[in-house]
């Protein structure tokens, strides 16, 4: 379920989705990786500029990286850019949907368009999960909105288990003129 409303220069829309959890103490390695992992920076911004979230968010994501929110790109053997993914762990003042006793939260999880159905989406969770696990961290939750299919597919023949469904509202501001009727 999803509605938009605007409201004094100011969009508010609400979103449906459902909150899964893995639990990663024991090795949920699938597949043989061929991707490599690294903190996303400034000089990746050309390379997002093609992907499905809002490039915005992820810049000021980027900008914003510290000890508890990461910002991650994954890259084929060519060196391109295939997805990226975010990382808030527990401390963090960005932990939007404030899951309980969530060691990790993944958002903004995307492989562009055109890397799709290669099997990318379960190396990419195979790298964040073992870097998780470097760092002691052993459970992870995610959001994915209750329309989105395919990434439900994905989470759970992952591993992932559903927890529960959340309603949360948004508020983008913008610019736009003021009707005068």
């Amino acid at each position: 379920m999803f509605s938009i409303k605007i409201f004094k220069r100011c969009v508010l829309s609400s979103y449906e989705h459902c909150i899964y959890k893995i639990d990663m103490n024991k090795p949920n390695l699938h597949n043989e990786n061929a991707l490599s992992m690294r903190l996303l920076n400034d000089e990746d911004l050309e390379s997002l500029c093609g992907g499905y979230f809002d490039v915005n968010n992820i810049i000021r994501l980027i900008k914003k990286q510290s000890e508890f929110v990461k910002m991650f790109g994954f890259f084929n053997e060519d060196e391109q850019l295939i997805g990226y993914a975010g990382i808030v762990l527990n401390g963090g003042k960005e932990f939007h949907y404030k899951v309980k006793k969530a060691e990790s939260f993944l958002f903004d999880f995307t492989v562009y368009e055109n890397f799709r159905g290669r099997g990318y989406a379960h190396q990419i969770l195979d790298l964040i999960s073992s870097w998780l696990l470097e760092k002691n961290i052993s459970n992870m939750y995610l959001a994915c909105k209750t329309n989105n299919i395919n990434a439900i597919k994905c989470y759970e023949r992952y591993g992932f288990e559903f927890v529960k469904k959340n309603k949360f509202l948004r508020v983008l501001r913008f610019n736009i003129p003021a009707l005068h009727i």
